[in-house]
């Protein structure tokens, strides 16, 4: 018993085999345990007997030994494959972006991820009520009540979402979250339900940008149906002063009209462009090269060129120094059209537009920035419009006859520059009637000039 439960099988059975063996040879040459039975051919029977006895219980408990242990370490490897998948479910749900709880039959949180803890300011306690750890509120600002929370509904219905929902986070910021959620066993009685998996993904800024986009498309719409509707009217009132009669007087009439109806269209082409300007700004992929900005082959003076034979007037242009941006360089000559031709437009009647721009190297710890001023002398921004005519469709002198525009200029501008990763503002001249706008754009490496 003991070889049998100490020693591997084949060792214990080699043992049993020995000791059998050596009562046998004792045996017959009159010795050992069973020669006292008498005769020579009885002690030799139980002799044998013994040793076959011996040896089935030895084989019976070195097997059940050996089936003890290859159950053991069946056990022992089921638990490292479980605490593998343990810590690999543990490294998942960590390395989630989007917040996940667990909850149990009762509704207490059973464990959540730091995604979780960073979406509600707090890590939800185990054991708490999921509800009140997770607060959420319809898209109207109404409290969700606590049956129709998607923890409760995973419970009594089934798979929940995604539907969206608001969560107040301890600094008052509101945030829009797509909920989901899905019961924890199987079957659909909420007896049959352990628990309930709840996912929470901030779409904040998604649902946001989709709801400036249909404002920005209804605004759009809007503006587009007004030089639409002037261009069939001109061309309407054009056709019918040439079908009244062919005489000078109606054709002088027809191609006055004509000509406003070109002018329709100019201001349909030019929406049209800032449409598709602002589309670039907000969505093009960025192509971040190094651009000179001063110098005689600056862009600066590029666009300056550009706009002159465009508009058909002449700037006095005055660039200083400006350190090399790295940026990209289309939307950077979008930027410097918008602006360049804003002090080319908004001057005095039979004033010559001036500008200067100028620019000077920041050092901070994440990125050098070149912060850059473009000033000019025209008919400046009234005080209360100085931030609003950032915002699409604003214009500071929409009511004034003698200035057009779309109102998309400097929203296109606040675009491409917080797409660079800074800031533009607008400012009164110091020194007399003028505007002056400061932005900052990322700094190149080294020196090009």
């Amino acid at each position: 018993m003991w070889a049998a439960s100490r020693l591997s099988t084949l060792a214990a059975v080699a043992h049993t085999a020995f000791v059998g063996f050596a009562a046998l040879v004792l045996t017959r040459a009159g010795d050992g345990p069973f020669h006292a039975l008498g005769s020579e051919q009885s002690a030799a029977l139980v002799t044998e007997m013994y040793l076959l006895v011996l040896l089935l219980t030895v084989l019976a408990v070195a097997t059940g030994r050996d089936r003890r242990d290859a159950l053991a370490a069946d056990l022992d490897r089921l638990h490292a494959q479980t605490a593998a998948r343990a810590d690999l479910l543990a490294t998942t749900t960590e390395s989630m972006t989007e917040a996940l709880v667990v909850s149990d039959a009762r509704g207490g949180v059973v464990r959540s991820n730091a995604a979780a803890a960073d979406l509600a300011g707090s890590a939800p306690r185990a054991g708490a009520d999921h509800v009140a750890e997770m607060p959420l509120r319809r898209r109207d600002g109404t409290a969700l009540p606590e049956d129709e929370h998607p923890s409760r509904q995973a419970l009594e219905v089934g798979a929940v979402g995604p539907v969206d929902l608001t969560l107040t986070r301890p600094d008052g910021e509101e945030r829009i979250l797509a909920v989901t959620a899905a019961p924890l066993g199987g079957g659909q009685a909420r007896r049959q339900h352990h628990g309930a998996v709840v996912v929470y993904r901030d779409v904040t800024e998604h649902r946001r940008a989709m709801q400036r986009l249909a404002e920005f498309a209804g605004v759009a719409a809007h503006d587009l149906r007004n030089p639409l509707t002037a261009l069939r009217g001109w061309l309407d009132l054009a056709l019918d002063m040439l079908q009244d009669g062919s005489d000078e007087a109606a054709v002088a009439r027809a191609a006055a009209a004509l000509e406003r109806a070109r002018s329709s269209t100019d201001r349909l082409r030019d929406l049209v462009s800032d449409l598709l300007a602002q589309a670039s700004a907000e969505g093009g992929q960025l192509d971040l090269r190094p651009v000179v900005l001063d110098g005689a082959d600056g862009l600066v003076r590029a666009v300056a060129l550009d706009l002159e034979d465009e508009l058909g007037v002449d700037l006095d242009l005055r660039v200083g120094a400006v350190p090399p941006v790295l940026a990209d360089a289309e939307l950077v000559r979008q930027l410097l059209v918008n602006l360049m031709s804003n002090a080319a437009k908004y001057v005095a009647p039979g004033a010559t537009p001036c500008l200067e721009v100028d620019g000077a190297l920041h050092r901070a710890p994440h990125g050098d920035r070149v912060e850059i001023r473009v000033r000019d002398r025209g008919i400046g921004v009234p005080a209360e419009d100085r931030e609003l005519v950032f915002e699409r469709f604003h214009r500071a002198h929409a009511d004034d006859p003698g200035y057009s525009g779309s109102g998309l200029g400097l929203a296109i501008c606040r675009t491409i520059v917080n797409r660079h990763g800074g800031t533009i503002s607008c400012h009164a001249r110091e020194d007399g009637p003028g505007t002056t706008f400061v932005l900052d754009l990322p700094a190149a490496a080294g020196d090009m000039h």
